[in-house]
Order: structure tokens, then C-alpha cells, then sequence
């Protein structure tokens, strides 16, 4: 992470890529990654974090702080918030359903049902996803590899 901060070319963006990211996150406030992600936009600094699912990153950092009182239960919703585009591949974790269901605007009609009621994040098929980037524009759509 330090490199990123340090470097003089920035002018050319510098992409981080943790797989499996839940195996790596840390709520530490000075170098864990909600402290990094709050830091990467001024130095150009882009992420891509790829977890199994957000009860993953959750159980993480509650392994590695197990006092009620601590800041460190802030970090996974700072990290989230500090994502700006998201891609949501089929799972069946309630926790991303949920976030999902947040995320993404209700139908105009209160007689409709949600998009994710219709086609829930479980039944995706592989390679296909949720997205919403920055933009705010959200929808649904297949990665071809």
C-alpha cells in the first residue's frame, strides 16, 4: 500500500487486484484497507476486491476483533461505501441479497416486485451479474470471458 502513496508517477492510475480478498482484509485504522480505499482516489488508485460474499469479509474482520466497542466493526460498511462500482455474482448469501435489495432502486409501481424478488442473486447463471457502477445506471448483464 505504501508504494501506491509514494510513487511520483501519478498521472498513470495504479490498480490493486485481491482475490479472494477475505483471506487479506484488515480493519487496522492506519494500513488496513478501509484506511486505503478512503486514500486510493487522490493518488489515482483503483481496487478490485473479489470475495465470496460480504458475510466473508464480515466474518474476517470479526476474527480478528472480537471487542464490541471497537472501531474495527466499522470497517467492512466503510470499505463498501468506498467501492464504487459493484458486481454481484450469483450467491446465497443473505447479507448480499439484502444489500442488493437496498442498492437497487424499487420498481415506479408499489403492485410490482422488486427485480431482485423476480430473479434473486441465487439463480444467476455463471458469468452473468448485478451491476452498479458509479454512474448510478443499474442493471443486469453476462461477462464473457
Amino acid at each position: 500500500f505504501g508504494f501506491v502513496f509514494r510513487r511520483t508517477n501519478l498521472v498513470r492510475p495504479f490498480v490493486f487486484v485481491a482475490d479472494e480478498f477475505q483471506r487479506f482484509i484488515t480493519s487496522d485504522p492506519e494500513s488496513g484497507e478501509a484506511s486505503f480505499l478512503e486514500r486510493c482516489r487522490a493518488f489515482r488508485g483503483m481496487c478490485v476486491l473479489a470475495t465470496q460474499s460480504i458475510a466473508s469479509l464480515r466474518y474476517a474482520l470479526e476474527a480478528q476483533d472480537s471487542s464490541p466497542s471497537s472501531e474495527g466493526r466499522f470497517a467492512l460498511p466503510m470499505m463498501l461505501n468506498n467501492v464504487g462500482t459493484n458486481l454481484y455474482f450469483r450467491s446465497t448469501d443473505i447479507e448480499t441479497q439484502s444489500r442488493l435489495m437496498q442498492m437497487i432502486p424499487a420498481p415506479s409501481r408499489p403492485d410490482h416486485p422488486h427485480v431482485i424478488q423476480v430473479r434473486p442473486i441465487s439463480s444467476l447463471k455463471v458469468g452473468e451479474c448485478y451491476y452498479l457502477p458509479c454512474s448510478g445506471k443499474v442493471g443486469r448483464g453476462q461477462i464473457v470471458l
